[in-house]
């Protein structure tokens, strides 16, 4: 019986790994969204616009979703669809990838 409780315990080592592949495919999630907004926004900002007014016209419950879904990349489309001065806007994107990126470092705070 002892045998079998520590047969489905995993190992620190093992959970430690588990965690930081977690981090890494964190780390490369947020990146990738960033660079794909980013050169988006260089060179199809129509694109953005039309995702923009498709993800406004979902019903609340399913904006809600892809908001939770998407949250860093939607806060910046926000940002670029606001009034703001271009580069305002460009900056204000650019502080808000940078956050992130290093806010998903893994082992930051930690």
């Amino acid at each position: 019986m002892a045998q079998l409780q520590v047969a489905h315990q995993q190992h620190p080592a093992n959970k430690q790994e588990g965690r930081r592949i977690m981090a890494i495919a964190w780390l490369i999630i947020m990146v990738t969204g960033w660079a794909i907004l980013c050169v988006m926004l260089m060179t199809s900002p129509g694109t953005i616009d039309r995702f923009w007014e498709w993800s406004r016209d979902l019903p609340l419950v399913l904006q809600v979703v892809v908001w939770i879904a998407l949250l860093p990349w939607m806060v910046a489309i926000a940002i670029w669809e606001s009034d703001w001065a271009t580069g305002l806007r460009v900056g204000a994107i650019s502080v808000a990838a940078i956050a992130w990126i290093l806010g998903s470092w893994p082992g930051v705070g930690r």
